[in-house]
């Protein structure tokens, strides 16, 4: 049986590499969702182990065309089912504690660092779903798309 890292490099070779990614992008970018995903190291320590500059990483993220979205992908294509449906019994739990004085700050603080990668990953999906886009790349939808993806969530349709 795979390892769950096992797993995830498996689910990342099913993401599309872009064409002007050298195999090094490639590499820092699978490490860098790995550590995302499971290793959770800080970010100064990965890049030590990386052999690789904070500076130069995030320079990589906004300079080189796809480095960020195919960060973005091999995240969004490693968060599985399970994941997510727990996510969403979370968000209904988190909903309700919201009006009771019983939650804590820590409670709320585990959640988001434990879920992080799938509240990123969802949000991601959310922008794509209306036709927006936090990675810089033009939008797939029309203003009219938007416009009645809109209207259909304030009437509740969505």
């Amino acid at each position: 049986m795979a390892t769950a890292k096992e797993t995830i490099f498996q689910l990342f070779e099913k993401v599309d590499v872009p064409n002007n990614l050298s195999d090094r992008n490639v590499e820092i970018a699978k490490s860098y969702a790995m550590n995302q995903l499971s290793d959770r190291i800080s970010m100064v320590d990965w890049c030590k182990q990386n052999e690789l500059s904070t500076k130069t990483f995030y320079a990589w993220k906004k300079d080189i065309r796809g480095f960020e979205s195919y960060v973005n992908q091999l995240i969004d294509n490693s968060v599985d089912d399970s994941v997510k449906d727990a996510l969403l019994a979370m968000d209904k739990h988190v909903v309700k504690l919201a009006y009771q004085t019983s939650v804590t700050p820590a409670e709320v603080k585990i959640f988001g660092e434990y879920f992080g990668y799938a509240l990123e990953a969802r949000k991601r999906q959310y922008l794509k779903d209306n036709g927006l886009d936090d990675s810089g790349d033009k939008t797939t939808l029309s203003p009219e798309q938007r416009k009645n993806n809109l209207l259909k969530r304030l009437q509740g349709d969505k």
